[in-house]
């Protein structure tokens, strides 16, 4: 049996925002005359990530919090806090390729750490395998943070 998720006024705000924008991108990257294989990746994702998010939207039970940025599920455009079973945090933003700014604890969705969080909920626990092993998290807390 599937859960039902809560989201507030504001996250399915940002979500849907999240989604008008990546269409408009959808339609850049026709026009990108680069790599083919690097725009048919990037196809692939975006309307993946956007049928994952419609489905997020109509599953979901809205909430009345009108200033809560928390997330039932890791979206580009998260801060993610994670426990790792050291014992140490780690807090991540997960962003896209081109906006990732490791300075800022900026992670691409592509990269180990973000194919690894993405659409996962609170609670749950996830490996990654990264060129330094193999390394294990449990989210401990999701939040919208627009940039």
């Amino acid at each position: 049996m599937r859960r039902v998720m809560r989201l507030s006024r504001a996250a399915r705000e940002a979500i849907t925002k999240q989604m008008v924008q990546l269409e408009d991108y959808l339609r850049e990257v026709e026009k990108l005359e680069n790599d083919p294989w690097e725009r048919e990746r990037c196809r692939n994702f975006i309307t993946d990530y956007l049928k994952q998010m419609e489905g997020l939207l109509a599953s979901a039970k809205e909430v009345d919090e009108a200033g809560d940025n928390v997330m039932p599920v890791v979206i580009i455009g998260c801060r993610v806090n994670l426990q790792g079973s050291d014992g140490g945090d780690l807090s991540v933003c997960l962003c896209s390729p081109a906006k990732a700014d490791i300075d800022e604890g900026d992670v691409s969705v592509f990269s180990p750490v973000g194919r690894a969080i993405l659409f996962k909920a609170v609670g749950e626990e996830v490996s990654v395998e990264a060129p330094g092993g193999l390394f294990k998290y449990r989210i401990k807390d999701v939040r919208f943070e627009a940039r």
